[in-house]
């Protein structure tokens, strides 16, 4: 049997697989390494993983995450899954090889994340070549649910929203400063925190207010990354992520600002992750 994870900073879908075809999938929260422990993790996906599957019978494992760009954070994640499964071959790459590989499968192509946070990379059509780093949610991660939640929420606290629209919010939301404040830095996860602001953001896209807001963010990923990369107009664009998917055009809109064709929009790659390797297998065999 053969497992694929894909982990973001806010949720792990894995897949098992049995004979080309998926038998069973479940969920567990974001598996990072850089807010994550080697013990947690284990913890994590043995408190989730079913009690109908044998795990001794699992032979392959392709986990993609965010934070898995280093050997140091690689080896985080593949110590946590070594505990639960010792007997597996452990493959850990990051997410944004895993997005690649369901958007483009063997073809190149610039692949872009957005979710809870960004990340933009080209792909070659079996790894990913050139990256400009997203610096997280403190410095970029631009497009991110996490850095539209942040302009909203220094814009709430400096008091600079529309009268309407902090309203709507103040009902949706009772935060005071204090607990935003302490939920940013001094709770874990400050990213995921900024980032649950996105439904309301995307709720409330027509207001004008709004409308530039994420506009702001998606040029600067535009510009601080896709269109920094050599020849960019000349790749294929692909897109994955929860907040992708939910401002598909604002992004078809940004797109053609700078003349530059989208090729998809997915809001999960498991699906297709999951053909991918699949279909590597079904070469592996003959």
């Amino acid at each position: 049997m053969i497992i694929v994870a894909d982990s973001g900073s806010t949720k792990t879908n894995w897949s098992i697989m049995n004979m080309g075809s998926v038998i069973y999938s479940f969920r567990t929260n974001g598996l990072n390494p850089y807010f994550m422990n080697s013990a947690t993790i284990t913890q994590e996906i043995m408190h989730n993983f079913p009690d109908k599957i044998n795990k001794e019978k699992i032979q392959n494992i392709y986990f993609y995450g965010a934070g898995c760009s280093s050997p140091q954070t690689k080896h985080i994640i593949f110590e946590g899954c070594n505990n639960v499964f010792p007997g597996a071959q452990i493959t850990i790459e990051s997410d944004l090889l895993g997005a690649a590989r369901a958007i483009f499968f063997n073809q190149k192509g610039i692949i872009t994340i957005m979710g809870t946070g960004s990340n933009t990379g080209i792909y070659n059509g079996e790894i990913i070549t050139h990256q400009i780093n997203s610096l997280g949610f403190a410095l970029g991660d631009e497009g991110s649910g996490a850095h539209l939640g942040k302009l909203l929420i220094i814009d709430y606290l400096h008091n600079n929203l529309p009268k309407d629209l902090i309203k709507k919010f103040e009902k949706n939301h009772t935060l005071s400063s204090d607990d935003i404040i302490y939920s940013i830095y001094k709770k874990p996860s400050p990213g995921k925190f900024l980032a649950s602001f996105t439904p309301f953001i995307i709720e409330n896209k027509n207001h004008p207010y709004v409308k530039k807001l994420i506009q702001q963010s998606i040029q600067e990923l535009f510009e601080k990354y896709i269109c920094q990369y050599p020849d960019y107009q000349n790749y294929l664009l692909g897109f994955i992520g929860s907040v992708a998917h939910s401002l598909k055009s604002e992004l078809e809109d940004t797109a053609q600002m700078y003349r530059i064709n989208i090729t998809k929009i997915v809001k999960d790659p498991m699906k297709k992750l999951v053909e991918y390797h699949i279909e590597t297998e079904d070469k592996n065999l003959k």
